[in-house]
């Protein structure tokens, strides 16, 4: 029967849990929304998505809090850790060595020790407040998991 509605049976407001019962809206804890990488240079928060009690899931509301905490520049923070500084010139970054994307607005990446295999203090510019993100690490680059899986295990990785 093609263009057919199938309709489901009522269900008794005894059988609902009681938040969906009462139309209350309830948080799902752990269940939170992933920025990924710009989203967290950016700022955003991590909210936690809420449940509606009538039919699915409600919109994600929460205020959005700094991810990345201001630092002394040259800071050395631990791995996976981003944080900003506002109060650095931009000629005191480091060199640029990387820029994306090719037009428009900009992010950049200075290197305070190009040129190193060591962890030292890397900057990403480009952020709308003004103020660029720090990062301790070896390596930094703009791009996909399969430029990097192309970069470490293609012809640049054998040598």
């Amino acid at each position: 029967m093609e263009g057919a509605v199938a309709e489901a049976a009522p269900v008794a407001a005894e059988d609902l849990p009681k938040a969906v019962a009462s139309g209350a809206a309830e948080t799902v804890p752990g269940a939170a929304r992933a920025a990924g990488l710009f989203g967290l240079l950016r700022g955003e928060a991590k909210a936690e998505k809420a449940v509606s009690g009538v039919g699915g899931v409600a919109a994600v509301a929460a205020p959005k809090e700094a991810a990345s905490e201001d630092v002394a520049p040259g800071q050395r923070l631990a791995a996976g850790k981003v944080g900003r500084v506002c109060d650095l010139a931009v000629t005191e970054l480091g060199a640029v060595v990387e820029r994306s994307p090719d037009r428009g607005a900009r992010y950049k990446i200075h290197d305070t020790a190009p040129g190193t295999a060591q962890a030292r203090t890397l900057y990403i510019s480009g952020f709308a407040d003004g103020c660029p993100r720090q990062v301790t690490g070896a390596l930094a680059m703009f791009g996909s998991a399969a430029r990097y899986e192309e970069l470490r295990y293609g012809a640049p990785g054998k040598s």
